[in-house]
């Protein structure tokens, strides 16, 4: 099974994630990739990368996003690659896509 920092590693592959209009095209898309997440955890990644974004995310609020399974393990990456991306493009774009969950 493929991680999360393995599947958007790849710019292009990551920019694809990033354009997914819901949590559910999300989860299908990482699935395709080989990376089974539930979609509470997909809503959780969303909820948590939106208060990262406006820097409010604590240490207490990411043990908490998905009890510390597969989306805890990658949400540091998954903050990398987007904040890679937004070197490349604006934070809006990416923002936009965390508010519409």
């Amino acid at each position: 099974m493929a991680t999360i920092k393995e599947v958007l590693a790849n710019e292009e592959v990551a920019k694809e994630f990033f354009s997914k209009e819901s949590p559910e095209e999300a989860q299908a898309f990482l699935k395709e990739k080989g990376v089974e997440v539930s979609l509470d955890e997909m809503k959780e990644l969303g909820a948590a990368l939106e208060k990262a974004q406006d820097g409010e995310l604590g240490d207490e609020d990411l043990e908490n996003v998905a009890g510390g399974g597969v989306i805890k393990e990658g949400f540091d990456d998954i903050v990398k690659i987007a904040d890679l991306l937004v070197q490349r493009e604006t934070w809006d774009r990416v923002g936009r896509w965390f508010k519409r969950w």
